[in-house]
């Protein structure tokens, strides 16, 4: 079992997100004149565990976008599909509470999925992570345009 352990499989927990696009809003965004912006919003999170239990299932409402086309097309999820959710903000203290009792995230393109969660306040200073996009790369010897290294 790579980065977990049998009898604490909180030791690391993956991550996957579904968004309104790629644009999350940068954690000093408060320096911008962020109005003039409209930052994507996460519409779906998940967590799991070492032994692939549920730790966190949930779709949200996004505030400020009303649809997503472009999104859409690749994840499925439509605004009616989300329109009687409650926002992220509901469930950050929950989702805080998990990622907090974890030694080690994973996720599929980590450095997307955690610019999202660090944009919606969830602290993740010190956690350390790994990104299977990356690690998929070196074993299949490609990287995408917008990666230098596997590194």
């Amino acid at each position: 079992m790579v980065g977990g352990s049998t009898s604490d499989n909180r030791k690391f927990v993956v991550l996957d997100i579904e968004t309104t696009g790629l644009r999350y809003r940068p954690h000093d965004a408060k320096t911008l004149r962020s109005n003039d912006i409209v930052y994507d919003e996460i519409l779906q999170f998940a967590i799991v565990d070492a032994a692939s239990e549920s730790l966190f299932y949930d779709s949200f409402s996004p505030i400020k976008h009303s649809s997503w086309t472009q999104a859409q097309s690749i994840h499925g999820i439509a605004p009616r599909d989300i329109k009687d959710k409650a926002p992220f903000s509901s469930r950050k203290a929950e989702i805080q509470t998990i990622i907090d009792a974890a030694d080690l995230l994973v996720a599929y393109n980590a450095n997307f999925d955690l610019a999202f969660l660090s944009a919606q306040g969830i602290e993740l200073q010190d956690k350390r992570f790994v990104c299977l996009m990356k690690s998929f790369a070196q074993i299949h010897g490609r990287r995408g345009r917008y990666h230098i290294s596997y590194t």
